[in-house]
C-alpha cells in the first residue's frame, strides 16, 4: 500500500517517540528543585503529551494511537537492548559499568509499570481531547488541552507509582508524589500553553486542517489526488453498485468533494450528499417485486 505520509505527523512522532524514550531512562535520576524532589523525567514526559493534544486535535485519535503503539514498540526495543548490554561482560579497564547498569539494566516491576501507565495515560489523554473536540469543535482548545493533560497524567501517575513502589514507601508519601507529580505536569502544559496553541494553528495551517470535520484526519501530506470528483451513470437496480463503489474509494482515503449523477445514479447520489447513503441503502434493501409494481401502477 503506498501512502504519502504527511511530514510534520512524522516529524512529530520522531518527537514523541524520543520524549518516551528518554522520559523513561531519565526516571532513573532523583532531582531536587528547592523543597520539591521529582524524577528527571519530569523534564520532557508532558512533552508527549502536548504533542498527543497537536496530534489528536489536527489528525485524530486514530493517528494519535499510531504513534501511542509506535512509542511502546520502541521503548521495549530500548530496554532489551539495554538490559541485552548491561548483561554482557565489560574488559577490565572500563569503569562506567556500575551506572550503565544502573540506567540501563530496568527492574521488570518499574519498566512494566511504566510501560502500563504510559498506555492508559496517552489513551486516556488522547480519547478526551478526541470527545472534547467533537463536541466543541473549533472552541475551547486551550480548556480540553488542559483538562486532558488533567485527567491522563493523574491516569498515568495513579497507574505507575503504585505498580512501581507499593510497598516500598508509605502509602501518604506515594500519595504525596502523586499529587504533586499531577500537579506539576499540569502546570508544565500551562505556562507552555501559548507555544502549544501557536504551534496547533500552524500545523493546521500547513496540512489544509478542515475544523467542520469531526472524523479522523488523513495522516497522508496535502495531495490533491486523494480528491476526487465523482459522475455516477443510470443502469436502475444495477446502479445500486454505486454504494459499494463510494465505500470502495472512502476506504481507500480519497475524499469526494462534488458528486453528479443520472437516473438511478442521481439517486444514490444525492443521497451521500445529503449524508443519508446508509439509511438510503437500508431501505432500498427492502424494496420487493411486489413493491416494484405497486410504484409502477402509482407512476401510471
Amino acid at each position: 500500500m503506498n501512502k504519502q505520509i504527511s511530514l510534520l505527523y512524522m516529524l512529530l512522532g520522531v518527537v514523541f517517540t524520543t520524549c518516551i524514550v528518554a522520559a523513561n531512562i531519565l526516571e532513573t535520576k532523583i532531582v531536587e528543585i528547592g523543597f520539591l524532589t521529582v524524577t528527571g523525567g519530569l523534564l520532557c514526559f508532558p512533552i508527549s503529551y502536548i504533542i498527543g493534544d497537536v496530534v489528536t486535535e489536527v489528525y485524530g485519535y486514530k493517528a494519535m494511537m499510531r504513534l501511542v503503539v509506535m512509542g511502546i514498540a520502541m521503548n521495549i526495543m530500548v530496554v532489551l537492548l539495554g538490559n541485552i548490554a548491561a548483561a554482557l561482560p565489560s574488559p577490565d579497564f572500563w569503569e562506567g559499568e556500575e551506572g550503565f547498569n544502573f540506567v540501563f539494566s530496568f527492574a521488570p516491576r518499574i519498566t512494566f509499570a511504566s510501560f502500563t501507565a504510559f498506555a492508559i495515560g496517552s489513551y486516556v489523554n488522547s480519547k478526551v481531547m478526541d470527545v472534547m473536540h467533537k463536541k466543541h469543535k473549533k472552541r475551547h482548545f486551550c480548556l480540553r488541552a488542559i483538562v486532558s493533560t488533567i485527567v491522563g497524567e493523574g491516569a498515568d501517575s495513579f497507574v505507575f507509582f503504585p505498580l512501581a513502589f507499593l510497598g516500598e514507601m508509605p502509602i501518604m508519601e506515594l500519595l504525596n508524589i502523586i499529587i504533586l507529580q499531577i500537579v506539576l505536569k499540569t502546570l508544565y502544559e500551562i505556562i507552555i500553553l501559548p507555544a502549544t496553541v501557536w504551534f496547533v494553528r500552524f500545523v493546521k495551517k500547513e496540512e489544509s486542517f478542515d475544523e467542520d470535520k469531526l472524523d479522523d484526519k488523513p495522516v497522508e501530506g496535502k495531495n490533491d489526488n486523494n480528491r476526487v470528483a465523482l459522475v455516477l451513470a443510470d443502469g436502475g437496480a444495477k446502479g445500486y453498485a454505486h454504494i459499494g463503489a463510494i465505500k470502495a474509494l472512502e476506504e481507500h482515503g480519497l475524499e469526494i468533494h462534488s458528486i453528479a449523477g443520472t437516473s438511478m445514479g442521481a439517486l444514490i447520489g444525492g443521497l451521500y450528499a445529503a449524508g443519508k447513503l446508509d439509511e438510503g441503502y437500508a431501505y432500498l434493501k427492502t424494496i420487493t417485486r411486489r413493491k416494484c409494481f405497486r410504484y409502477l401502477i402509482y407512476v401510471t
